[in-house]
Parts: structure tokens; sequence; C-alpha cells
């Protein structure tokens, strides 16, 4: 409100904590795909390896659901449970409780990691079929395995492992073709929940919630579906390549789609802009209330909806005096409503009328963007459904086109290269 702002500190010390969660979950996810990945495929058959990366990547992208049922739930409560805030979910102000599902998590975790180490160097063929884990098993053809010694042996066979992969044309057009998809993912992976949250005006915990559960249910059968007819019919690289790139292309005019959907834009009243200085300045009816700490300055965003409809960038930029819970009285910028609110008697959204009680209340103005949102969540699933389709298939000619013996590094080098060009 006028003569009211809160200063900012920042806490090095909890940035440091999550960033060094960060770094430890990113060692411990590679595991999972440069072991866990050659693991499957050495242990199946020709005929059963396409459904079998299917199930894995279906069972990876399940994992992302649970965390955003349990994401969704988590931004339900304020970040402090303990306290007690005058504001709710659809205050711009709300921070749900994020850091409530790490230790869920962790706790599951500290649960099932260890039974990893109950599996068999090698699973027993169901038939006796001629697996790759087989023939290292027998010593045959080029997957038997190497004794190194020092770390000189180590470093020369690492050398021609890498000289191996890089002498291999499909291997490394393959894996500048998941560089550059992810290039067009990354970004827009991250943000998403955000850009549904502003753009299609959603709670956090709706935006999150809903995109994650259309785009996992999405990503599941598309994992599973293509999966099942590879193994099934026996596809032949060069038809894998055309249908991933068929793929890629649907993908990229659906990302094109997107950008012809929006809810009708947010028209912030009372504040113009400086075309000298580039910035937004105050209206005359507020200069007075010191909203930032420069002459003019508008301060910090925090919208505010006026009985007529109308969005305000803050309660001082409209000059409101006096504030009551979630709603403002004694607005000089929003002088001669027609309306006003009333706040409910339930605890509910508030109702406009005509009563002269308070003339704002805290978020932005409601918008009926049901439709789009829709629209966005089923182009959405499409989208998911596309990129995982060519999980199976992108897998299959990486580990398949080189050498057995090479799976495992062929896995952790393209990690180390997608991860050092695209973060």
């Amino acid at each position: 409100m006028c003569g009211k702002e809160d200063g900012l500190e920042k806490d090095y010390t909890s940035l440091f904590v999550i960033f060094l969660g960060i770094f430890l979950y990113g060692i411990g996810s590679c595991f999972y795909y440069v072991f866990g990945l050659p693991y499957g495929d050495d242990n199946s058959s020709k005929e059963d390896g396409p459904m079998q990366f299917g199930v894995i990547w279906a069972a990876r992208l399940l994992g992302p659901s649970i965390g955003y049922a349990l994401g969704f739930a988590a931004l339900r409560v304020y970040v402090d449970p303990s306290a007690e805030v005058d504001f709710d979910e659809d205050d711009p102000r709300w921070i749900g409780a994020w850091w409530l599902g790490f230790p869920i998590i962790a706790a599951l975790l500290l649960c099932l990691a260890p039974l990893l180490f109950l599996f068999p160097q090698r699973l027993p063929s169901r038939d006796g079929g001629d697996t790759d884990a087989a023939k290292m098993a027998e010593g045959e053809g080029d997957g038997g395995a190497e004794e190194i010694g020092s770390a000189k042996e180590f470093a020369k066979e690492t050398l021609r492992i890498y000289r191996r992969l890089l002498s291999s044309p499909i291997y490394v057009f393959n894996m500048g073709s998941l560089i550059f998809s992810f290039f067009g993912f990354i970004g827009f992976t991250q943000f998403l929940p955000k850009y549904l949250e502003f753009h299609y005006r959603q709670t956090a915990s709706k935006a999150g919630g809903l995109s994650g559960v259309a785009k996992t249910a999405a990503a599941v059968i598309g994992c599973l579906v293509p999966s099942y007819f590879i193994g099934k019919y026996r596809v032949h690289a060069r038809k894998l390549g055309f249908f991933c790139s068929l793929c890629e292309l649907l993908t990229a005019l659906a990302f094109v789609s997107f950008a012809l959907m929006a809810c009708p834009p947010m028209q912030v009243a009372g504040v113009g802009e400086s075309e000298a200085e580039g910035r937004l300045e105050l209206p005359e009816c507020a200069r007075g209330c010191g909203c930032g700490e420069g002459p003019g300055s508008v301060g910090e965003f925090h919208p505010i909806c006026s009985g007529d409809g109308r969005d305000f960038f803050s309660p001082c930029v409209a000059g409101c005096a006096n504030r009551e819970g979630l709603f403002y009285s004694d607005c000089a910028c929003i002088a001669n409503s027609n309306s006003s609110f009333l706040p409910a008697e339930d605890g509910g959204r508030p109702t406009v009328t005509n009563p002269d009680r308070f003339e704002a209340r805290d978020g932005q103005c409601p918008v009926d963007c049901k439709g789009p949102f829709i629209t966005m969540l089923v182009i959405l699933a499409v989208v998911a459904f596309l990129s995982a389709a060519t999980k199976s298939p992108n897998t299959l000619i990486m580990i398949r086109v080189i050498n057995p013996k090479d799976k495992t590094a062929s896995v952790s080098f393209i990690l180390v290269v997608r991860g050092s060009s695209t973060h």
C-alpha cells in the first residue's frame, strides 16, 4: 500500500544446498541411463528388446507423473505450514511448499535403492535365447570382456572406444539429432508450469498438476505402442530413422501452434511507460505514495483487481490507503467506481456488489480462459506422445549400430555431450 515497501535478502546458504542437491541428483540419475539401458539390452533378445525399452522409458516417465501429483498437493500448502497468512493460492504472493516432496522422495529412495544390489551380473534367459549377455558369458564375438591393468591402459582403451564410436556415422548423426531435439525441449519443459500459470491465468498447482498428468499419460502411451509394433514386425533401422524424423517434424509444427493460442492479455491500468528511459511510471493519483526507490517508480509487482474489473500493478499504484485481509479501500486511482467487492461469507471467492465497502482485492481479475487452456493441454499431450514415440527407436539405433561392448560408453558419451552443450 502507500508508503509500505518490503526489502528482500538473498539466502546464499539455501541456494548452495539446492545446487548441491541438483548436483548429486545428476550423478545418481546418470547411472540409470549408463548402466540400466545396456543392462536391459544385454539380457533381452532382439525381438523383446524394443518392448523392454518401451517399458523402461514408460517407467521412467511414470516417476515424474507421481512427482507432479505430489507437487500439486504440496503447492496447495503454504511454504511455511505453521504460518497463518491472510491470502490464498490465487494471490501472487502465495508460495507453495515446494520443499515438501524432497524428504518424502528421499525416504522412498533410501528404502528402494538398496534393492538394486540384488540384481545378478547377467539375468537368466527364459528360453535360452541368443542374448548379448549369453555371448559375453561364453566369450563369443566382440562381446568378451577385456582386463585393463594400469591407468595408462585404461586411458588408451577409453580413447579407442570413443574413436570407434565416432567412426560410426549413424551413431554420430543420431547423437546430433538427440542433442538438437533437447535444445528445443529443455527450455519448454523447465518453464512449462510457469508459462501455463501466467499465460493462461491458472494457479500454480493446477498448471503443474494438469499439465503433468496430460503430458505423462500421453508419453507413457507413446513409449509402449510404437515399441510393441517395432518388436513385432522387427522394423529395420532405416525405417526407424524415418519414423523418428517424421515425429520430430510433427512436434515442431505443434510447437508453432502454441504461438497461436493465448488468453486475453493483462491490461494494467494506471501505469504509463516512459519513452525516454523505457520504464513504467506512476499515475498522478499515486505520486505521493512512495511506491519505489526512485521518483515515479512503481515498486514491486503485486497485482490487484478493482471492482470495475481493472487490473492494477500494485495496491500502491492504485493509491490504496487501507487494507482488510485480501481487500483494499480508499484507493485514490479507483475513484468513481460503479461497483466494489464484498467478501464471500463462506470464505470463497468474493462477489462484486454495489455497496462501497471495498474497492479492490488481491490478485488479477478473473478471465475466462478455459477453452484455450484445454486446447493447450490437448496439443501438449500430442507433443508428449510424439516425443516419447522416438525414445525406443533412438535407443535401439544408439546401441545396436556399435560394438556390443561399447554400449555403456555410447550412452555415457551422449550424456556428456548433451549435458555440456545444452546446460
